[in-house]
């Protein structure tokens, strides 16, 4: 699948930022996933089946040769590129059997109540407090699956340096999350009300956070990290 920002409000220059930009929070994302489950594996909370972000595989590219202009004769153009740079990423079906589905929009401040919506939300803040409060995912969706598995595409995030992409609303989203997130049952699971108190006061579980980052993969490119 090709993606690219619409020409509303792009031009070249920014529609190649915010592709680079989701490309980032696309591992970025998938790595504080990973966290999360280890995190749940640490407290025996079980889960449902592991999720994933459709990020392997995924890149940015740039057309070399002049994009074809669109035709004058009134035919279809399905086939004519906006912008030189565009992102790849592997197709996901989304019929028959496999559903597409929205969890939260970009400012929403997510209260799911069915099983997977509570697993996502507490992701969510799960996420938000491991980053040391510096990322909140936004605007998250999924295929699911025959088997219940979710794949995530499409990540937006609200960064402390409001630089993750043109969607990104900074530290005043951040701070109006963390007023009014209420922590569901999953959260209270893997003690992250727990967790927001110790920032709150400075303290921090070091043995805990080893135990969950501690593997051989090293930490991706982080957006709004120091």
């Amino acid at each position: 699948a090709i993606f690219q920002c619409k020409p509303v409000s792009s031009c070249e220059a920014s529609n190649e930022e915010d592709l680079i930009q989701e490309l980032h929070l696309f591992h970025l994302a998938e790595y504080f996933l990973e966290s999360f489950y280890k995190r749940a594996k640490l407290y025996s909370v079980n889960l449902p089946r592991k999720h994933s972000w459709n990020a392997k595989g995924t890149f940015v590219g740039m057309v070399t040769t002049e994009i074809p202009r669109k035709p004058t004769d009134g035919s279809e153009d399905d086939c004519t590129l906006l912008f030189k740079t565009f992102l790849a990423a592997p197709l996901l079906l989304c019929d028959g059997l496999y559903k597409e589905r929205k969890f939260c929009g970009n400012t929403d401040i997510t209260q799911n109540e069915d099983s997977l919506g509570l697993v996502i939300d507490a992701y969510v803040y799960h996420t938000l407090l491991d980053s040391g409060k510096t990322v909140l995912l936004s605007d998250l969706q999924g295929i699911i699956a025959p088997n219940a598995t979710v794949t995530l595409f499409d990540p937006q995030a609200h960064t402390i340096n409001q630089l993750s992409g043109h969607w990104d609303q900074g530290e005043a989203q951040i701070q109006i999350y963390l007023q009014d997130h209420q922590c569901n049952t999953i959260c209270h699971a893997l003690k992250l009300h727990l967790d927001d108190e110790d920032n709150s006061t400075g303290k921090k579980d070091h043995a805990l956070s080893d135990t969950i980052h501690t593997n051989s993969h090293k930490h991706p490119l982080q957006l709004g990290f120091n």
